[in-house]
């Protein structure tokens, strides 16, 4: 049975919610077209309808076979507990009514939070070193014992510990409030499981469609589970497992199903990252070469995910765990005979592409039955054991799969070293750039005014040049995958490579002129197969969902013919369609699908959660017109490090993560829901927050580079990124992670220090915040600094400033306390004199009140100014003084406003902020 048709049939249970729902009134019956509300009560019939539903709509009937009954005995082979939700065996309804007495009907409750099982487990302790380790049995008493159950629901009953069960919300900032911790009566109110079946409904009746029109089913599979994750991903698999949201659950059937009478667990991680990304030694271009980077690094993800789901025959619900850059899968038993030709396969692209500066280790576990390996104690307990040990023997041999390769590379001859990187670039990289009278206005197009004739830059970093120049406003990502004899075809994906470079010139970076014109990068791993291609927008706002779908659609369009060019050297092509920040936008409409009609191409969709946002300085460009005139024209340059005043690196990672997923590697589904919800804190709802700021404030250079897995990284103007930490802190870690703590290290360097010695001082900081981790995270603080830096007011020294923003946010926070009331009217003040300094010539009244509400402070707190005085006169930094006129008074509180809001997060009150925030 296709795992397609088995994640539809589990759905069946957060509709038959929606039926109990509609048929008491509480909510307008959304699913006529499958049943009455009285039928779909029944979730294996409700699950029946929707996949039956689904493959008439599609015209797939007989490829998408199966019935209700043969789901729910793969169901019960894998895992017999959760089966009982959809026989209704009295065992089962047993159990659910004496855990769920007295507390709530038990179909109606919310979502638990996932990570609330930390707190069963001791986490807070653990940190504290109130105790050694974390209780791993916690997990199996509760699944196990349902008066402990029962105990831990009423628990959290009296916490904030809920959300309300909806599909993720169309506009992407608008996930803010959907993942968003609730008590349990608010996250009833809350929940609408008729909008669950709506948006479910919708969903699929597109993607039915597009395969529709398609002819085929190939993707299909991958396609269901977006779908699924997308629109359940906040509903309660079932009453026995309330902190487990249903796709979590329907993954890990679907997966062991799939794999037959034994499975595997197979694990990719993605090592040298950090050395990767921030390689760049010279200021210029800088910038983009990281985002480009992290583009790169998520790309190699998609592509070996890609390549192993192709060996097993498996699909994108084979994926335990999504977590950046290390994947888990569970795979049939028999794909341990190919981990060899696995490593071979990935080990040559690495050892060929990236020459040792990234590269993939591979383990995988020794076989199990797949019968109850879902339940705790099943055969999860022993894989996991087996993992950990395949896991540790990867690491240390981590070269060996490709040494040849790399030893053979190294009798080539050096051409010269990367301007940018500093790293050594072939003669034989096709891929490289030398900027030269012929390159020069391409070059330009890359980074504006960074690079100068002479310069050479390697194929990686001409790669993440392109990347880089396209995250900002990135719409979609489109990969396309070539195979021949179950293996990535390399022939195919450079034949499609050329075609592009002979319409483009050798381009890399392109734009697609329209009325819409769209910035399209390559990024081609063709000894992998693949070719990955993003499309952006061009103009200065930030795009919604449904406009990058319309991007994807036209770059579909234009792909068609190259696509169809490569279908005779490969056997097969796989289409990945990521659109970003889409939650319900991501699938093309059957248009698009007609184009494809009748070649060997198989389609998944997916939303790509990202920060599209880039700090952009827009200039005015005169263009020719007919006639002879000119009109002008908006232009948008993206601002880079060098473009920045006082910088800053800043990682956050996740507190005991590794002792935690060791803890649960014997409960799939617990692992699987935990690992989905940090993705979802890290991965959605921090690039929602940032991106909702950077709409309300325009202008703000903190770029938040990465938030994947259970960490992060930001970087730009030290200020910014402070405020970015503060938003993940409030938004992330307190508003839906709670309970988990995070620490955090920053560096703050002048712009010019090289971005990969900041990013080693910002990892030595992460480490300190690491070795004094407790409850409430923490933030550590180094400096960069060669020589004072001039800013207004002042010298601005960044080692002493290091020193005494380590202060505000430690344990001597205090010594802020008696400064509060100060802080916060020169912090509100300063906010005035910046919109005060806009006015300057045009409105002396805003200015004068600026000016007098200074004076006036000054005077009325004499001896806090004194205080503070010099303690920022210690550091370099001038309050503005008795004697300056009125214009200079304004500039300077202007400058110093990110100084004073940093300084008024300090001094809150420990039952306001933790002394270290939890960031």
């Amino acid at each position: 049975m296709r795992p397609g048709l088995i994640l539809l049939y589990e759905a069946g249970l957060a509709l038959s919610r929606h039926a109990k729902r509609a048929a008491e009134g509480r909510e307008k019956w959304r699913c006529r077209e499958l049943g009455s509300e009285k039928e779909l009560a029944d979730p294996k019939t409700a699950g029946a309808k929707l996949a039956e539903w689904f493959a008439r709509r599609a015209g797939l009937r007989g490829d998408l076979q199966g019935t209700a009954e043969e789901a729910l005995s793969l169901i019960e082979r894998v895992d017999p507990l959760s089966a009982g939700a959809f026989s209704g065996v009295e065992e089962y309804a047993g159990r659910v009514r004496e855990v769920w007495a007295g507390v709530s009907d038990p179909w109606d409750a919310p979502l638990l939070s996932p990570l609330r099982i930390l707190e069963k487990m001791g986490y807070r302790e653990l940190l504290s070193g109130s105790r050694a380790e974390l209780d791993a049995e916690a997990p199996r008493r509760l699944l196990g014992d349902p008066e402990e159950l029962k105990r831990y629901v009423g628990e959290a009953k009296g916490s904030r510990s809920w959300l309300a069960a909806r599909p993720l919300p169309r506009e992407f900032t608008e996930i803010l409030e959907a993942l968003k911790l609730r008590s349990f009566e608010e996250a009833v109110r809350g929940s609408d499981y008729g909008e669950v079946a709506e948006a479910l409904l919708s969903m699929l009746g597109r993607a039915a469609e597009f395969y529709e029109a398609l002819g085929s089913c190939n993707g299909v599979d991958d396609t269901l589970e977006s779908v699924v994750s997308s629109t359940l991903a906040l509903v309660p698999s079932h009453p026995l497992l309330p902190s487990v949201p249903l796709p979590a659950l329907a993954r890990l059937h679907a997966a062991l199903a799939s794999a037959g009478e034994g499975f595997v667990l197979l694990g990719l991680d993605v090592n040298g990252i950090q050395d990767f990304v921030y390689a760049p030694v010279r200021e210029s271009a800088a910038s983009r070469v990281l985002r480009g980077r992290s583009l790169l690094v998520e790309l190699v993800q998609f592509t070996a995910t890609r390549i192993v789901l192709e060996l097993a025959g498996a699909t994108w619900s084979a994926q335990l765990s999504k977590e950046g850059g290390a994947p888990t899968f569970v795979l049939p038993g028999s794909f341990r005979d190919k981990v060899d030709a696995l490593r071979e396969i990935l080990g040559r692209w690495m050892a060929r592409q990236f020459k040792g500066s990234l590269w993939l280790t591979v383990a995988c576990s020794d076989p199990a039955p797949t019968a109850n390996a879902a339940n705790p104690g099943g055969a999860f307990v022993a894989v996991s054991e087996s993992y950990s040990t395949a896991v540790a023997f990867s690491k240390d041999s981590r070269f060996s799969g490709f040494a040849a390769e790399l030893a053979a590379l190294g009798n080539e001859d050096v051409e010269d070293l990367d301007s940018l990187t500093r790293e050594p670039v072939l003669k034989g990289d096709g891929l490289k750039l030398r900027v030269e009278r012929s390159t020069r206005d391409y070059a330009e197009s890359l980074a504006p005014d960074k690079l100068s004739d002479g310069d050479l830059l390697g194929g990686l970093t001409h790669i993440s040049l392109a990347c880089g120049s396209a995250a900002r406003n990135l719409a979609a990502v489109v990969s396309l995958y070539f195979f021949k004899g179950g293996r990535p075809c390399r022939e195919a994906a450079e034949a499609v490579l050329g075609a592009v470079f002979r319409e483009r010139g050798r381009r890399l970076y392109f734009v697609l002129e329209g009325d819409q014109p769209l910035a399209v990068a390559l990024a081609p791993f063709t000894e992998a197969g693949a070719i990955h291609v993003l499309v952006a927008h061009t103009r200065r706002e930030l795009a919604k969902a449904e406009e990058n779908l319309k991007a994807a659609e036209t770059l579909l369009r234009v792909m068609k013919g190259y696509v169809k060019g490569a279908a005779g050297l490969a056997e097969k092509i796989h289409v990945e369609v990521r659109v970003v920040n889409a939650p319900r936008d991501f699938i093309p409409s059957a248009g698009v699908a007609e184009h494809y009609r009748g070649l060997p191409v198989a389609f998944s969709f997916a939303p790509y959660y990202t920060n599209p946002y880039h700090p952009v300085r827009a200039e005015e460009e005169a263009r020719p017109i007919m006639g002879g005139e000119r009109r002008v024209a908006e232009k948008v340059r993206l601002l880079d490090l060098d473009d920045m005043g006082v910088i800053a690196v800043s990682l956050l990672d996740a507190d005991k993560m590794g002792d935690v997923s060791k803890s649960l590697g014997a409960y799939p589904a617990i692992f699987s829901a935990v690992s989905d919800f940090l993705s979802m804190g890290f991965g959605v709802k921090a690039y929602s927050a940032v991106l909702a700021d950077a709409k309300k404030r325009e202008g703000g250079r903190g770029i938040l580079l990465y938030a994947a897995g259970d960490d992060l990284a930001v970087y730009g103007e030290w200020h910014d990124v402070l405020r970015i930490l503060d938003i993940v802190r409030r938004e992330v870690l307190e508003g839906l992670l709670n309970p988990l703590a995070a620490s955090s290290g920053m560096a703050v360097a002048d712009r010019k220090d090289p971005v990969l010695h900041v990013y080693d001082a910002a990892r030595a900081a992460e480490r300190e915040a690491k070795r004094r981790s407790q409850p409430g995270g923490s933030l550590a603080v180094s400096g960069i600094c060669r020589k004072p830096i001039p800013m207004s007011g002042g010298e601005l020294d960044l080692a002493r400033l290091a020193a005494v923003v380590g202060a505000a946010l430690g344990e001597e926070a205090g010594e802020f306390e008696s400064l509060k009331p100060l802080v916060y009217a020169l912090a509100e003040l300063a906010h005035e004199a910046e919109e005060a300094e806009e006015a300057l010539g045009k409105s002396p009244l805003r200015v004068a009140r600026v000016v007098v509400h200074y004076r006036y402070l000054e005077a009325r707190r004499g001896k806090d100014f004194e205080k503070l005085s010099e303690l920022l006169g210690e550091h370099g930094v001038r309050l503005p003084g008795p004697k300056d006129p009125s214009n200079e008074v304004v500039r300077k509180l202007a400058a110093l406003k990110p100084l004073f809001d940093f300084l008024a997060l300090a001094a809150r009150k420990p039952r306001e902020a933790s002394p270290q925030p939890k960031v």
